[in-house]
């Protein structure tokens, strides 16, 4: 009975070690450290060139013409007003192009031309289904920003409601888009 336990133990070392063998082997032996090509039939998904475009290169790029369509920037805020808010100022006076889109781009040949930049507000009270204007506005904008000035942030009344949550859900995610 020992002797079988032995044998037993002994094969079972001789199977292990050749089947590590087999895979050292295998594995040293492959490509012997050259660069294989794709087979023929099988397309190559990215190449590194170097230069990885971003967001915001995409974006001076559709925009970088004078005749391109603007990018359309939507502000949803707490405050019933008609002047500026503090980005609404920063938006329109070519802040926004400069230091966010132009400032950030990769590409050193382009940039988005003056006057790209839509800016509109709209009251969050006054942003309901039945507004067409904002959800024009809302399912076209590229950039879309949800503020909430200090004092009106915790007045009655200024809290998102289910219509505004559900149409900026929609200009979010709704058509699958990013």
């Amino acid at each position: 009975m020992k002797r079988n336990k032995k044998l037993t133990i002994i094969a079972l070392s001789v199977l292990l070690v050749m089947t590590l063998a087999a895979t050292v082997v295998s594995f040293s032996l492959a490509n012997r450290g050259k660069r294989t090509n794709a087979p023929d039939g099988v397309d190559l998904v990215a190449e590194n060139t170097g230069k990885v475009l971003t967001n915001i290169d995409y974006i001076v790029k559709a925009t970088s013409s004078a005749d391109a369509d603007p990018y359309i920037v939507v502000e949803i805020g707490s405050k019933n007003t008609t002047a500026l808010t503090t980005f609404g100022s920063f938006a329109s006076k070519g802040d926004f192009r400069e230091f966010v889109i132009n400032g950030n781009k990769t590409i050193d040949d382009m940039e988005m031309a003056e006057g790209k930049v839509e800016y509109k507000y709209f009251y969050a009270g006054d942003v309901t289904k039945d507004n067409t204007e904002a959800l024009a506005y809302i399912s076209s904008a590229d950039f879309i920003y949800v503020s909430a000035a200090e004092p009106y942030s915790i007045a009655a009344g200024n809290d998102m409601g289910e219509d505004l949550y559900n149409i900026l859900h929609v200009a979010a995610v709704g058509d699958y888009k990013p």
